[in-house]
């Protein structure tokens, strides 16, 4: 495991995107069971789908029941997408994103994202929301695959020149917590998004349940 930060030299703050300031998990519900009904298998509820959504998203789909080999997987990755991104005005962020954001810029806390997204999904998404000003520098992939975050990750960190020591992850899935752990930052999670709290309690790292919380542990520790 990481070890622990100490808290005084917290300064720069890499966000995930879906899930953690995108409300998308209900979206991502309606999506997959679509495909679902399409392919004659049974639906996902919201409890179902936070357990069995994982990093590779292959291996979610296994779970779910589809047909993984190579060329079924591409169709399904380009009809999820297709699907997904047919009524992307109905999403909305957390709640608390706008504010969580403000208080974290007032403390000059330097921010940036790392996503699995695709890079000109990501840059759309912030620029409808209206928040791209808040980051430093947006890091989505380049497939619609949603691999790679570690690697995009070691990149965006030599792009921006943080110290790993005083940076954190914050995520809502257990690999968000491999992420952090592969760069030497610490990760911070959070259980409103694709996956179960008790599934993210066996990182063994800070787990909170809403970002007001995550932003009172960052900002008492600055």
């Amino acid at each position: 495991m990481t070890d622990p930060i100490e808290p005084s030299a917290i300064r720069h703050i890499l966000w995930d995107w879906n899930g953690t300031l995108l409300n998308d998990v209900d979206h991502c519900v309606m999506t997959i069971n679509t495909l679902c009904r399409q392919h004659l298998l049974p639906l996902v509820d919201r409890q179902a789908y936070r357990a069995l959504f994982s990093f590779p998203v292959i291996h979610y789909y296994k779970a779910v029941g589809f047909d993984i080999s190579p060329p079924s997987f591409d169709a399904l990755s380009r009809q999820f997408m297709d699907i997904y991104h047919a009524e992307l005005d109905k999403l909305r962020l957390h709640s608390e994103v706008a504010v969580v954001l403000d208080r974290l810029a007032s403390a000059q806390f330097s921010q940036s994202i790392l996503s699995a997204s695709r890079q000109d999904y990501l840059e759309l998404a912030l620029s409808q929301f209206n928040i791209a000003h808040h980051f430093q520098h947006l890091g989505g992939v380049n497939d619609i695959y949603a691999n790679g975050k570690i690697a995009r990750g070691q990149q965006l960190m030599s792009e921006l020149g943080w110290d790993p020591q005083k940076t954190v992850l914050i995520g809502d899935t257990y690999h968000d917590f491999e992420v952090a752990q592969a760069l030497g930052v610490q990760p911070l999670l959070i259980s409103h998004g694709h996956q179960c709290e008790s599934r993210l309690a066996s990182a063994g790292c800070p787990l909170f349940n809403d970002l007001n919380a995550v932003a009172h542990y960052i900002l008492a520790t600055s």
